[in-house]
């Protein structure tokens, strides 16, 4: 019995190994914290009408929860931020402040134990932004979640 004919040649072994390292290589899933979209929607594969999730300031640390179009009334995302609460607080503050928004309200509690909820509201972009983090327990915060709004300026 010859096993010869049930083998593949070794001379297409190499090429299909350099195929399959290019395409493992090219497809690094999403962006982290050092690239030009780490820290935005973008970079955790949600896509916003023209294009914003490139501008819209989001922690590369963050889970996205759900991700929902609601029509007319714009996109929601719930998120977990990744990041402990003085930190998710600064990141909001300082990301919309430098990223060409208008911020027009801004709430961060004094309390910095217990429960508590940060919100920010900005427009820009042609969006409004509404973000809201809420943190448990101690100064870092624990069972922290978020919510982002997301509309077309009208």
């Amino acid at each position: 019995m010859n096993s010869s004919k049930n083998r593949t040649p070794v001379f297409l072994l190499l090429p299909l190994s350099i195929l399959i390292a290019a395409l493992l290589a090219g497809c690094g899933g999403s962006a982290g914290a050092g690239s030009a979209k780490g820290e935005t929607v973008a970079a955790h594969d949600i896509q916003l009408p023209n294009g914003v999730e490139s501008v819209i300031p989001f922690p590369a640390e963050a889970t996205v929860r759900t991700s929902m179009n609601l029509g007319e009334n714009g996109h929601s995302i719930v998120f977990s931020p990744g990041i402990s609460w003085p930190d998710a607080v600064s990141f909001f503050s300082e990301k919309l402040a430098a990223g060409q928004w208008t911020v027009t309200n801004e709430y961060i509690p004094e309390k910095t134990e217990g429960e508590r909820s940060a919100r920010w509201e900005a427009e820009g972009h042609g969006i409004t932004l509404n973000i809201e983090v809420t943190a448990f327990g101690g100064p870092e915060g624990f069972n922290m979640n978020g919510i982002m709004l997301v509309r077309e300026l009208k």
